[in-house]
């Protein structure tokens, strides 16, 4: 089950947090991808996780299910989007900026999105 929360500031002091949303989900079983789902030919690829504060990727794949898969592409978050990692948990959950978003994925997201280091 895919858990959808979006946070609107009252405060105009902090406008940071105006747009933002967060996106996670409930591990199943089965469902963590290991380093062989990166099969994609390329070594400067990797899933969302292992990146760190500052760090700007591209997404290359999304291997959710399709409900998660569909809603990260209405936000915008779709193979070829660069996006900025802004913030990190020792969970492996991640805030990321894209255009004037912030979306906060949950740790089962994060582990299932692989990326690319943007040139």
């Amino acid at each position: 089950m895919t858990t959808i929360r979006s946070l609107k500031c009252q405060s105009s002091n902090q406008r940071q947090f105006e747009r933002f949303v967060f996106v996670g989900s409930k591990a199943q079983n089965g469902q963590i991808l290991s380093d062989s789902d990166l099969s994609l030919g390329d070594r400067d690829r990797l899933f969302l996780c292992n990146t760190e504060i500052g760090d700007c990727v591209a997404i290359a794949k999304i291997k959710t299910d399709r409900n998660t898969q569909k809603y990260l592409y209405q936000l915008g978050l779709k193979p070829g989007v660069k996006i900025e990692v802004v913030s990190k948990t020792t969970t492996d959950s991640i805030v990321i900026a894209v255009k004037d978003w912030y979306i906060g994925l949950g740790s089962t997201i994060t582990q299932k999105v692989i990326v690319r280091w943007s040139r």
